[in-house]
């Protein structure tokens, strides 16, 4: 005998692994399959007439009422997300639930019904995979913390030492023995830095969702540890804010000029790298201003600047320039540099990556030709500048000159042996960061 059409779409109803719901518009239950049957563990005759109320906590009760009364309200359906579902030995299931509205022949609102997957599964990974990054960053954090203090006494003591041989005259080759490894001492002591604020702003969705600031999980660490130690840099003390911003915005945001910022730390880079010959350009919209935290974007962009100057050689330049695009506005900083070669591209935001080899950059001070490679600066920009809402991204091309890493730029374009003249080396290669914010 050939089944019905009711009966064929009930069979199809009943086989299939999502959950099928029908409710009047009092939330009881009117029809279901078997599959949300067996995810209840109640039998169809105990659903059939049951109220939503009767298999939900008050929370998942209220977020259904304003999920159904949405639809009924617009005739739009919807989808919902982390409707938690009480089974009747107690335990808790957790739903992907669509919601439409359902009417009679008249047009008439009679209904809701709605397709549910069950992801209880997936939502208890998600939360595994939370308390292992709080872990992991608990971890980064404690031994960040266990580093300084020794590595802080260490850089003390080298340089007690130092002085003792200053009055004792040394030997000139001991003496830089000496300058090289409190260089080391201090370079591990700017790792341990960056490092720091990278975790601090290596946060997951739900402490952002829940407004929680980079400094409070840190805070939270260190009272946890038995010794009391220092506090860690809070945001408020790693940032400079700015002079030229207007009174305060709701949630602790400001309106800045970005031009006006960017001469002002370009006049103050200037001042750090005065040992550098280096031709400085800015241009742009000058009333280009933003709301935002005014130290980020300067901190994001000091940064930027202060990588330019260390991979462009002297008699170079580098163009600063501000533009708005639809709704976004770019800050780009441009080098006419050495550049980086199409491979590491990929992996210059990546974190404890360098360009080049260890030794070409080991005894550098900041703003030094080849002082500081990439690593975890750019790694620490990319992170802050995703946390606070920016798009940061590199365009590069490698010096035609120095085709691999292990070709050596001299740091000087009247020394390059394949430049003539300047502009030879300007079009030779060169690096463009990009930041994107919405305006």
């Amino acid at each position: 005998m050939t089944p019905s059409i009711e009966e064929k779409y009930r069979n199809i109803l009943n086989n299939i692994e999502e959950l099928y719901y029908e409710v009047d518009l009092a939330g009881n239950l009117t029809f279901l399959n078997g599959s949300m049957s067996r995810i209840l563990g109640y039998s169809e005759d105990e659903l059939i007439g049951m109220n939503n109320r009767q298999y939900m906590n008050l929370g998942t009760a209220k977020r259904v009422y304003e999920t159904f009364n949405q639809v009924y309200q617009t005739g739009i359906a919807t989808k919902a997300f982390d409707w938690e579902l009480i089974r009747k030995d107690g335990t808790i299931r957790v739903l992907e639930t669509s919601v439409s509205l359902m009417l009679d022949a008249e047009g008439r609102p009679v209904g809701f019904f709605g397709i549910a997957r069950d992801i209880t599964e997936r939502k208890q990974m998600e939360e595994q995979e939370k308390r292992l990054q709080r872990a992991k960053d608990k971890a980064l954090h404690q031994l960040s913390h266990e580093l300084r203090t020794p590595l802080s006494i260490a850089l003390g003591v080298i340089r007690i030492l130092k002085k003792k041989l200053q009055i004792s005259r040394p030997h000139p080759e001991e003496e830089e023995l000496w300058v090289l490894l409190e260089n080391h001492i201090q370079r591990l002591l700017e790792i341990q830095q960056k490092a720091n604020h990278i975790i601090q702003y290596s946060q997951t969705p739900d402490q952002i969702s829940a407004g929680q600031k980079p400094d409070q999980h840190t805070n939270r660490l260190e009272k946890s540890s038995e010794a009391p130690r220092q506090q860690p840099p809070s945001l408020q003390d790693w940032v400079e804010k700015m002079n030229q911003t207007l009174p305060a915005e709701p949630n602790g945001l400001r309106r800045m000029n970005l031009f006006t910022m960017v001469q002002q730390v370009v006049a103050r880079t200037k001042e750090n790298a005065r040992h550098r010959d280096i031709l400085f350009l800015t241009g742009g919209e000058e009333n280009l201003c933003l709301l935002t935290d005014p130290g980020i974007i300067e901190d994001i962009f000091k940064g930027l600047l202060k990588n330019a100057i260390e991979n462009t050689p002297d008699g170079g330049k580098i163009r600063i320039t501000m533009e708005t695009n639809g709704e976004r506005g770019f800050l780009k900083v441009k080098d006419f540099g050495i550049g980086i070669m199409e491979e590491n591209q990929k992996n210059i935001f990546g974190g404890l990556f360098a360009a080049r080899e260890m030794e070409h950059y080991s005894s550098k001070k900041p703003y030094d030709f080849y002082a500081g490679g990439k690593g975890l600066d750019l790694f620490k920009i990319k992170t802050c500048a995703q946390h606070f809402g920016f798009d940061i991204s590199v365009k590069s091309r490698r010096c035609v000159y120095l085709p691999t890493d292990h070709d050596i730029c001299p740091g000087d374009i009247s020394r390059c042996p394949h430049c003539k003249e300047i502009r030879d080396c300007y079009a030779s290669g060169g690096s463009t960061f990009s930041v994107s914010f919405p305006m």
